[in-house]
């Protein structure tokens, strides 16, 4: 069909505008043959779609958690200082932010098996916990602790590859660096759709059908070590490797904006 819109557009520029002028049937050929390109191209397609949503900018919520099997002796590090330290790094590599460590804020409570930094100028709220875990293997280990990370910070579309190369993975590598001897490590990365744009995930994921079609859909895939879960809410991407998870993102999920 683009290849015949084409073979009429040139036909009619050489026998009809060339001789008579621009005329209304040459136009309509000429917006057929752009719409029809726009429609099966991709690079057009994605093109459109990154110029959409750079605009408009719209926000996501983004819920990040990295689990770390560890000795109990390997979290002996783990104080107020070294958090600050590690979140004050990660946000100091935000060139957009005059980093203050007057601005971190920290809090502990359950005995310190639990501690709370926040940063309200980058939106970051994490939390700190050490738990002996739920499992019978966890429970007859004394020895061995769980140190999680969870955080959640809402990411306008441009920040993306800031937030996620500069504050989440820096935060993960902090402690991948730190902590001796993990027995295992697990990461997860959770986003939702803000209220600007609920179509945003349909738009990305679903090809050849307008978005206002689908009401539901729900996709698994496992590119490499990753495990990608999508639907018309939100995206889950969960992985033992951290720079699996980074990549699977860029690669994947926000491929427009990175």
């Amino acid at each position: 069909m683009l290849l015949l819109y084409l073979v009429i557009f040139v036909y009619r520029l050489v026998t009809v505008v060339k001789i008579n002028g621009l005329d209304l049937a040459t136009i309509t050929v000429f917006f057929a043959f752009i719409q029809t390109l726009i429609q099966n191209s991709e690079p057009i397609k994605k093109l459109l779609l990154f110029m959409h949503f750079w605009f408009t900018n719209i926000q996501f919520s983004w819920n990040y958690t990295a689990d770390f099997m560890v000795p109990s002796a390997s979290l002996t590090i783990i104080d107020e200082q070294f958090l600050r330290n590690l979140v004050g790094k990660a946000i100091s590599q935000n060139k957009n932010l005059k980093i203050n460590t007057q601005d971190i804020q920290y809090f502990s409570r359950k005995k310190n098996m639990e501690s709370i930094i926040t940063f309200d100028n980058l939106g970051v709220n994490l939390v700190f916990t050490k738990s002996q875990g739920d499992s019978i293997e966890d429970l007859e280990n004394n020895d061995i602790t769980h140190f999680t990370v969870n955080g959640k910070t809402l990411v306008r579309y441009r920040k993306t590859k800031e937030v996620l190369d500069e504050f989440i993975s820096s935060v993960f590598a902090g402690l991948e660096e730190s902590l001796t001897n993990i027995q295992q490590r697990k990461f997860s990365l959770e986003i939702k759709s803000g209220e600007q744009d609920h179509d945003y995930f349909k738009k990305l994921f679903i090809r050849g059908i307008e978005s206002q079609e689908v009401d539901q859909f729900n996709l698994q895939k496992r590119p490499g070590r990753c495990n990608l879960h999508a639907s018309e809410k939100r995206i889950y991407v969960f992985s033992p490797n951290r720079q699996d998870l980074v990549i699977s993102v860029k690669n994947l999920l926000f491929k427009l904006s990175i």
